[in-house]
Parts: structure tokens; sequence; C-alpha cells
């Protein structure tokens, strides 16, 4: 065999090797660059389905750029967020649960809800008009989690009205609720919210008519 069929067989062998290489490197590349759109669909999902990027996510390079992306498309992040009071620290675990330590104990978040949640109190905080408590109770709901029974038309109540409050994560997970809940559940929900609106709109009238 000459030399020039040598270098024929050689290159042939290396387009063979290229080819998978590049397809390889295009399912990576469309992962990657899918958060944006996933995240801006349903943020529960991107949590599960983006795991493995979370070292990524929060590397100190990578993280201002996925943040970027991110902003585009309007969406939440999947990756733990930092505890806004101080002594706080967060981590991720196996389970898709957080863990924060408080005064030496370990808390586990699930699904942006303390575990030690006192569900009276969210719902005291939430007919109060805290936005965050509202949000939290509606994912209690929706989950059926922290001694909660799952109530798909009052969790779609409770997450309509954070999300008018403007709770950020209460807006996307309207949008996964809106494709996943029944039309029954959706409409139910929505009238709750709207009557509640419309009662503390009509008790905050009264309290400014009192002399």
């Amino acid at each position: 065999m000459s030399v020039s069929d040598h270098r024929l067989e050689g290159a042939k062998h290396s387009v063979s090797l290229l080819w998978p290489a590049l397809l390889l490197l295009s399912v990576v590349l469309c992962y990657v660059l899918s958060t944006g759109p996933v995240c801006r669909w349903s943020y529960r999902a991107a949590r599960k389905i983006y795991a493995p990027l979370n070292p990524l996510a929060n590397s100190a390079i990578c993280r201002p750029l996925l943040k970027i992306w991110l902003s585009v498309w309007g969406a939440a992040p999947w990756w733990p967020q930092p505890a806004a009071s101080g002594g706080v620290r967060s981590g991720y675990s196996a389970g898709y649960a957080m863990f924060r330590i408080v005064d030496g104990k370990s808390i586990a978040i699930i699904n942006g809800v303390p575990s030690n949640v006192d569900i009276a109190r969210l719902k005291q905080a939430g007919e109060s008009g805290d936005a965050v408590a509202q949000f939290q109770l509606g994912t209690c709901l929706y989950d059926g989690k922290h001694g909660v029974a799952t109530n798909y038309a009052e969790a779609y109540k409770w997450i309509c009205i954070a999300a008018t409050n403007g709770q950020k994560e209460a807006k996307y997970l309207l949008s996964e609720m809106d494709l996943f809940l029944t039309s029954n559940d959706l409409a139910t929900g929505r009238a709750a919210a709207m009557a509640f609106e419309s009662g503390r709109g009509e008790a905050a009238t009264r309290g400014v008519r009192q002399p």
C-alpha cells in the first residue's frame, strides 16, 4: 500500500472518530442551552433534569454566565440559593432537597418549604398578605407534603395569589400547574383566588372609610 493510501485511510479513520465526538458535543451543548426554556416552563422539572449541572451552576466562573442566560429567558434558577439570613448554610442532597444548618440542627427544605414549618402559622401569614407564605402554602397543598393533604384547587388559589403579589417562583409554578391540572381544579382555584383578593380589597376599603 502506498503512502497516499495510508494517508487516505488515516483521514477516513479520523473522520469516523470525529463524527461521534461532534454528535456528543452537540448533545451536550443542546442539553446545556436548553436550561433557559426548560426553567422558564417548569423550574421543578429543571431542578431534576439539570441536577448533574449543579457543580457547574455553583462555580464562581459559570454561575454568573448561567444567571445571565436564565435572565434572558426570564427563568428561575434550578440550583440551591444561599439563605438570606446570616449564620445559615445551604446544601444540596441526593434527594433533590436542600438542607440548612440552623442553630446546629439540620433542617430539610423540601421544594422551598422547611420540614418543620407550622402550617397554621403559614396559613395565617398567607391570609395576612405574605407572598412567600402564600407560595409555600400553595406548594405544600400541591405536593401533599408537610402533613398537608394534596388539594390542587386550593394550591392553585394560593399560587395565583402569590404570583399576583409578585412572588417570582409562584409565576413559574403557575405555568406548570396550568399545564398539568384539570380544568375543574384550575377554574375552582382561580375563582377562589379572585374571591380572596376581592375580600381583601373590600376589607381595605372599609378600613379606610372608618373614622
